[in-house]
C-alpha cells in the first residue's frame, strides 16, 4: 500500500513538472534584459571577476540596494562556466523553479497529508503566470533562490517537531533560514511562518516554543536592518517618500487586494506588466477602489472567523499569504511600482493552501460530493489549463526589454517610462531612430522627462542632427542646473560644431559639477 502510495505521489509530481515545464517552454533564446535588472545584476556586475576576493566581496555590498551575496555567486559561477549565454541564465532559472515545485509538493504533503491538496498547491505554483517574472527574469533568481532555502527550512522544521524534537533538525532549519537571507531579504518573514505552522498543528505556545524562535527572530532583526539600509542607499526608496502615513494605508490594501484578483484573473484591467504604477491622486484623492480596498480585507478577515468549522485551515492560508507578501513588499511600497509581481512567489502558496483546501472539502465532505467532485476536478483542469497558456503567453513578453517595455506602453499609455525604457533598450541595439521616435513619446506625456530629454539629445546627435541634440541639453539643464553630464555632452557637440569656447566652458562647468571627467585631455584644445 505504501509503495503505490510512493509511485502515485511521483506520478503526479513527474506531471506537474511536465507541464511546469511545458508552461515555460518557450523561454529557450530569451536574452538579457539590457535595461531592467539584468545590466546591474549581470552584465555590468562583478561576476566576471570570479577570484576569491571579489567573491567574499559580495558578502559586505549591495547590489541596487539589495543585500543578495548567495545569489550573485550564483551568476559568478554562471558566468565562470559558459560565460554570458543567456539560455544558460534562464535554464538555471528553470532548474531552480522545478526543484521549487518539488519543495512545495513535500512541504504540502508532509503538512496537510493530504495528496490532492498538495497537487493542485503545487501544480498552480509551478506554472500560475503571476511567476513569470521571477523565473523567467534572470534576476528574478534573488525570489527563486531565497525561496529555495526559506522551503527547507520549513520542511525541516515540520520534521522538527514531529520528530520528538531532535535538535539536528532545528538547527539544520536555523542554517536553511540564513541562507535563504543571504539570498534575498524577504526571507525575514520565516520565523513569524513557524508560528503559524505552529498554530495549524496545534502545538502548544509554550516557554519553549517562544525561547527556539529568538536566534530566528534576532537574525530577521538584523538582515531586516540590512535591507533598510541597503534601501536607504537606493533611489528606488524615492517614490514612496512622496505618500503620507495614511496615503499608504490605502496604498498596501489595494496591492493586497490586487494580488488576490490577479491570482484569479491576470486579464485585462488587472493585466500583467513589468510596473504596476501608483495612482495619481485628483484634488487631493485617489481612485474609489483604493479606498474600498480595506472594507474588503475586513470583509475577509470576518467571513473566515464567521465560518468556525474552517477556521483554522482558512486562517492559516491567508495569513501565510499576509505575512510572507506584506512584512517587506507592502509596509515598505518603493520604487515606482504599487506591487511586484515576482513578490507572490511564496505568498501566493498560502492563497492555492485556501483553493485547494476549499476543494477538499466540498469534493471528499460535501454530502454532494459524488456529483460535485468531477465538476470541481473539471474546473480546477480548465484554471490549469488557462493558467498554463497564459505563463506561455507572458514569457514572449519578457524575450528582451523592447518586447518588455513595448508591452508596459500599451498598459499604461499614459505613463511615459514604457516609452523611455523601451528607447534605450532600441538604442542598446543601435536602432537609433526608434529609439528617439519612443523618447518623443515619453516626452509628449511627461513635458518634465530630464532623463528622455538627454537622452533623445543623444540619439539625434547619433542621427546627424547636433543643433536640435543641443537644444535638448538646454532643455535638460533649464530643467536640473546641476545636471553634469547634460554640460558634458552639450560640450562635445558645441566642439563637434567648431564652438570652441562654449564647448570648454560647458566642460569645465561639468567638472566644476562632478562630472569624471579629465580636463587634461582637453588642455591643449582649449587653450
Amino acid at each position: 500500500m505504501r509503495n503505490k502510495q510512493t509511485l502515485l505521489k511521483a506520478g503526479l509530481l513527474v506531471l506537474i513538472l511536465i507541464a511546469t515545464v511545458f508552461s515555460y517552454s518557450n523561454i529557450f533564446g530569451h536574452d538579457f534584459q539590457s535595461i531592467w535588472g539584468d545590466d546591474l545584476y549581470v552584465l555590468n556586475n562583478k561576476i566576471q571577476d570570479f577570484s576569491i576576493r571579489n567573491i567574499a566581496g559580495y558578502f559586505g555590498s549591495f547590489h541596487g540596494g539589495n543585500y543578495q551575496p548567495l545569489t550573485s555567486i550564483s551568476f559568478a559561477v554562471n558566468f565562470e562556466i559558459f560565460g554570458l549565454n543567456p539560455t544558460v541564465f534562464h535554464v538555471q532559472n528553470l532548474i531552480l523553479h522545478l526543484v521549487n515545485v518539488i519543495l512545495v509538493f513535500i512541504l504540502l504533503n508532509k503538512f496537510t497529508k493530504s495528496i490532492e491538496i498538495a497537487v493542485i498547491v503545487a501544480l498552480f505554483f509551478g506554472i500560475h503566470p503571476m511567476h513569470v517574472e521571477a523565473v523567467t527574469w534572470i534576476s528574478g533568481r534573488a525570489d527563486l533562490f531565497y525561496s529555495l532555502f526559506f522551503l527547507i527550512s520549513l520542511i525541516i522544521y515540520l520534521k522538527y517537531i514531529t520528530s520528538e524534537f531532535k535538535r539536528k533538525y532545528y538547527y539544520l532549519s536555523l542554517i536553511m533560514f540564513v541562507l535563504s537571507l543571504l539570498s534575498k531579504s524577504m526571507a525575514v518573514t520565516l520565523p513569524l511562518v513557524l508560528l503559524l505552522i505552529d498554530y495549524y498543528v496545534k502545538r502548544k505556545f509554550t516557554k519553549k516554543t517562544l525561547l527556539e524562535k529568538i536566534p530566528f527572530f534576532a537574525l530577521s532583526i538584523i538582515f531586516g536592518i540590512i535591507a533598510l539600509f541597503g534601501l536607504q542607499m537606493s533611489e528606488t526608496a524615492t517614490m514612496a517618500k512622496e505618500f503620507s502615513f495614511v496615503d499608504r494605508f490605502f496604498l498596501i490594501s489595494y496591492g493586497l487586494i490586487k494580488y488576490i484578483v490577479m491570482l484569479f484573473a491576470p486579464f485585462k484591467e488587472f493585466g500583467q506588466s513589468a510596473i504596476h504604477f501608483f495612482p495619481d491622486k485628483i484634488n487631493g484623492v485617489f481612485p474609489i477602489m483604493y479606498y474600498i480596498a480595506p472594507v474588503i480585507i475586513l470583509v475577509l478577515i470576518a467571513l473566515i472567523f464567521i465560518l468556525k468549522r474552517y477556521r483554522k485551515d482558512l486562517l492559516f492560508g491567508f495569513l501565510f499569504y499576509l505575512i510572507t507578501i506584506s512584512v517587506v513588499s507592502q509596509v515598505i511600497p518603493f520604487g515606482k511600482s504599487i506591487i511586484y509581481e515576482r513578490y507572490t512567489y511564496i505568498p501566493y502558496i498560502g492563497l492555492f493552501f485556501i483553493i485547494a483546501f476549499i476543494y477538499n472539502q466540498l469534493s471528499n465532505k460535501w454530502k454532494y460530493r459524488r456529483i460535485a467532485k468531477p465538476i470541481f476536478i473539471l474546473l480546477l483542469v480548465l484554471m490549469g489549463i488557462l493558467f498554463s497558456v497564459k505563463t506561455w503567453n507572458r514569457n514572449r513578453v519578457w524575450k528582451n526589454s523592447i518586447t518588455l517595455f513595448g508591452n508596459v506602453a500599451r498598459k499604461y499609455p499614459g505613463e511615459a517610462e514604457g516609452y523611455f525604457n523601451k528607447g534605450l533598450a532600441r538604442y542598446k541595439i543601435n536602432d537609433v531612430r526608434g529609439a528617439v521616435i519612443d523618447y518623443n513619446y515619453a516626452i509628449n506625456i511627461n513635458r518634465q522627462y530630464t532623463e528622455a530629454y538627454f537622452w533623445r539629445g543623444i540619439g539625434r546627435f547619433d542621427l546627424a542632427l547636433p543643433e536640435p541634440a543641443i537644444g535638448d541639453f538646454n532643455i535638460v539643464i533649464q530643467l536640473d542646473p546641476k545636471n553634469s553630464k547634460a554640460y558634458y555632452q552639450r560640450g562635445n557637440i558645441k566642439s563637434f560644431l567648431g564652438k570652441k569656447e562654449e564647448a570648454c566652458a560647458d566642460w569645465q562647468k561639468a567638472d566644476s559639477l562632478g562630472y569624471d571627467i579629465d580636463l587634461s585631455v582637453y588642455k591643449e584644445y582649449c587653450e
